[in-house]
């Protein structure tokens, strides 16, 4: 089987309770939250994209259907963590690409050049910093999807990376997008502002 330089799993399956609204789908710019993310995924050369979904998925799974996107879906969204759902999309990419990237569906702002940076970094685990502030996206090798997937159920993604021994490179970008998100309304507002600014 031919592998994929590099994939992503996008993580959007939750219910943004914390915005009042479902982040995906908010406006951005010209687009959406998710086509953003998608498009800038697409443009860092990200060979197989995969979007898990949950809450409202069959709206967000319209939305994207003409996107070069696989959506698969969490059908306990409601009732199981965020670990759910990476383990449903670190399981279809996996023995299928050379590295993945972990992208949370509210931060759709980093740009091509942070992913770029990661993988010339030559390091297992990745992540951008800016301004000495942790950001996204998370760039996982595949030798160690496995063995994060042994531990994600029970501990969660950041605990399973941890535990692989395998120290995390911070990379240090000038990229103010991979360190905003859209977790309250204020947060949400930063981000169309940068939108706009380009």
């Amino acid at each position: 089987m031919e592998r994929d330089a590099l994939s992503a799993v996008i993580v959007a399956a939750g219910m943004s309770s914390r915005m009042n609204a479902f982040k995906p789908l908010l406006p951005l710019g010209e687009s959406t939250m998710i086509r953003t993310l998608i498009g800038t995924c697409i443009a860092a050369g990200v060979g197989r994209i995969v979007v898990v979904t949950g809450h409202r998925a069959d709206e967000l799974e319209a939305h994207v259907a003409d996107l070069p996107v696989e959506c698969l879906r969490n059908p306990d969204y409601e009732t199981t963590k965020m670990a759910r759902s990476v383990r449903i999309g670190f399981d279809a990419v996996v023995g299928r690409c050379e590295r993945v990237l972990f992208c949370p569906a509210d931060m759709p702002l980093w740009r091509p050049s942070t992913v770029r940076a990661l993988v010339e970094s030559g390091s297992l685990l990745a992540k951008p910093t800016y301004r000495g502030q942790n950001g996204h996206p998370l760039l996982i090798d595949a030798s160690l999807i496995d063995p994060v997937l042994e531990r994600l159920d029970a501990e969660g993604l950041s605990a399973a990376v941890k535990a692989t021994g395998i120290p995390m490179a911070f990379i240090e970008v000038d990229d103010p997008g991979c360190v905003l998100d859209a977790d309250t309304p204020d947060q949400y507002a930063r981000l169309c502002s940068m939108s706009q600014q380009g």
